[in-house]
């Protein structure tokens, strides 16, 4: 799957982690001031972050990948919930544990916080501001 290798590779992960967080925090103040996801403000703060993620693949930014972004954005929480339940099932220790262990520590190292919530983020408002209208 290409898509899984341009994932996992360390110039998206780079993106993922550091590089593409304020982007992402832009799009997410907008959020958090109880604006539209079709705002101005929320429209100019997602197609930032649109660019610079499709950069990384050389890809440009058309109304085909805008919708097939905000789809992915749309199916995330029941990909988390699958994810979570099938690791509940399992015997060993989950990919969860391990990494939230290690998201909280790098988080209290670099600033002094525990991380980002990814549960908590508006998965469907991002996917309505980066579906193409």
């Amino acid at each position: 799957m290409p898509e899984a290798r341009t994932i996992t590779s360390e110039p998206f992960q780079q993106f993922i982690h550091v590089d593409g967080v304020p982007l992402m925090e832009e799009l997410l103040a907008a959020h958090r001031a109880g604006e539209s996801p079709r705002s101005a403000r929320a429209q100019r703060a997602v197609v930032r972050f649109m660019e610079a993620a499709n950069a990384l693949s050389g890809t440009p930014l058309t109304p085909e990948v805008r919708d097939r972004m905000a789809d992915g954005y749309r199916r995330t929480p029941a990909l988390l919930r699958q994810i979570a339940e099938e690791e509940a099932a399992s015997d060993g220790p989950s990919y969860e544990e391990a990494h939230g262990r290690y998201v909280a520590l790098v988080g209290i190292i670099n600033d002094g916080t525990a991380g980002q919530d990814l549960d908590a983020l508006p998965y469907g408002w991002i996917a309505d501001a980066m579906q193409d209208r």
